[in-house]
């Protein structure tokens, strides 16, 4: 998968995990709010922020690297 379609996913799954502003949802995950703005608008990201990502907003990577072919959102509703 190139590397545009990889932040293209992060960018669609972060849509719907993003409940405040870039900069409050960056200091919550530990992140410049440049960076994740960034992010949110499709530009990719290193492998260091990638994981921090996936790992605050529960997304599977292997979904988003397209892996698997499936990109599906998990909510903590589905988790159950």
């Amino acid at each position: 998968m190139r590397e545009q379609d990889i932040a293209a996913n992060l960018r669609i799954a972060l849509a719907f995990r993003l409940t405040g502003t870039v900069r409050k949802e960056a200091r919550k995950i530990g992140i410049s709010s440049a960076t994740l703005s960034r992010v949110t608008r499709g530009v990719p990201c290193d492998l260091k922020t990638f994981a921090i990502i996936c790992s605050a907003y529960n997304l599977d990577a292997n979904v988003v690297l397209g892996l698997n072919k499936r990109l599906t959102i998990i909510t903590s509703d589905s988790a159950l």
